[in-house]
């Protein structure tokens, strides 16, 4: 049968991992796997939905146009943790490790432009992907417990941002879509816990964390759209911009008329920062490696 290899693979790893515990070796080497969710956001940005453009009177050559515009300011980095990391004890005191962390989060609110009249919501999601390298100290030293405080550097591997806006004005609907691109991005984990023996080469901590990453992104990718006179318009924007430090500012734009009327537009701009910032509570098992 295909399942007596596989259940005297896993009988051999146990007596082994047994074996190696009598042995009473001091370890070293730990696997961390933990949880949480950073409930406290120390920051916030903002983000704009605008309106319908308003064309004024001419006076000779001049012509003029108002748009109305909304800012929901939204905190980015709450959300549920889940990590995984292995970490070596240089002595008594302190230890060096590394974790692969991952961030997940939802923002929902509600966004009106009252000069047109123009009421619907924003929804956003977030994720993090990070590799964090850390140093920890022991802080305090029981028998049964320690006290200690992690300090980590966050790698951003893979940044993921979206938003939507949903809206509508007496019958025409509008649906506005974000998709914002990511480099790698570093930023700084604190860590302040508790852990405690439970049974020998396990442990379990509890610790209060703080997460701050700030962001650039590389280039947004946006579809708008607006459904005119019950849908029997449609107005669509591809909306394509590159973030750069530096150079000049250039705009290119080409539209296609018809029953949907397509407007393809890019241009160059100034990277944002985003701020993925949170503080809350992770929780998880410590499990000694017998080397």
């Amino acid at each position: 049968m295909r399942s007596k290899p596989i259940i005297l693979s896993i009988v051999l790893l146990f007596l082994f991992v047994q074996h190696s515990f009598s042995q009473g070796k001091s370890s070293k080497i730990s696997i961390n796997i933990y949880g949480g969710y950073g409930f406290l956001n120390a920051s916030g940005d903002y983000f704009t939905t605008t309106g319908d453009t308003h064309s004024g009177a001419n006076n000779g050559n001049q012509s003029n146009s108002t748009t109305a515009f909304t800012r929901t300011k939204k905190a980015l980095g709450n959300g549920a943790h889940v990590g995984l990391g292995i970490s070596y004890a240089l002595n008594n005191f302190m230890s060096i490790g590394i974790d692969a962390d991952y961030l997940t989060g939802k923002k929902n609110a509600s966004q009106n432009i009252p000069a047109d009249t123009l009421t619907g919501s924003f929804n956003s999601s977030h994720s993090v992907l990070s590799i964090i390298p850390n140093v920890s100290f022991k802080l305090l030293n029981k028998s049964k417990y320690h006290v200690y405080n992690t300090i980590g550097i966050i790698t951003a591997v893979q940044t993921k941002f979206d938003y939507t806006y949903n809206g509508q004005q007496a019958a025409n609907q509008v649906t506005d879509s974000y998709k914002y691109h990511y480099g790698s991005n570093t930023g700084f984990k604190d860590a302040l816990g508790v852990q405690i023996d439970v049974a020998r080469n396990i442990q379990v901590f509890a610790e209060l964390s703080g997460y701050f990453l700030s962001a650039k992104p590389t280039s947004l990718s946006a579809v708008l759209n607006q459904s005119l006179d019950g849908g029997n318009a449609m107005q669509v924007v591809n909306l394509n911009v590159s973030y750069k430090n530096s150079g000049s500012f250039n705009y290119q734009q080409s539209t296609t008329d018809g029953h949907v009327a397509v407007t393809n537009a890019s241009y160059n701009d100034q990277a944002p920062t985003h701020h993925f910032y949170s503080i809350g509570l992770n929780a998880g098992v410590r499990i000694n490696l017998p080397y």
